[in-house]
Parts: structure tokens; sequence; C-alpha cells
């Protein structure tokens, strides 16, 4: 899905498009990381440790965010050491 006008050259627009190339990568990358991470008990661990600092519904939200943004990083890491891997194959 493109959703930046190609005739810009430089600036914001480059970020935009940087980060919206990698969301299929991401796609097919994080089932695989919640597969594993369930198999692990990653997220019973991770809602203990913040149930210890937090009360369980504050937890909770803080849980899923941390989540969110582990495992984004997480497949977004992956996905720019795969691409960069594909691109040093192909030449």
């Amino acid at each position: 899905m493109q959703v930046v006008d190609e005739k810009q050259e430089r600036g914001f627009y480059d970020v935009i498009r940087f980060f919206s190339g990698f969301t299929y990568p991401i796609y097919l990358i994080h089932p695989i990381l919640l597969t594993f991470a369930r198999t692990k008990g990653a997220f019973d661990v991770m809602y203990d440790w913040l149930g210890v600092i937090f009360s369980p519904s504050v937890s909770s939200v803080f849980s899923v965010i941390l989540a969110f943004m582990v495992f984004y990083m997480i497949s977004f890491g992956i996905a720019v050491v795969l691409r960069k891997f594909c691109r040093l194959i192909k030449y």
C-alpha cells in the first residue's frame, strides 16, 4: 500500500516510506515470535513481573503495550536483517 506521493524527494516522507516498506515482513514474522513466546511462558513471566509493581488492571494494560513494543521491534529488526541479507545475495 502506498501512502506517500512519489514526487516527494526528501524529508519526512522518506521516513514513512522506510517504515512502510517493512509492514509485510513484520506481518509474516510476528506470528512465529508470538508462538515462541507463548510456548516459553514469556507472557506469564511479564504479567507476574508487572503485577508486583502495579495493580492487576494496570499491569494488564502495560503488559499488552510492552509486548507490542517488544515484538514490533524484534520483528522489525529481523525484517531489516533479512532485507539486507537478500540484497547482499542479489548482488
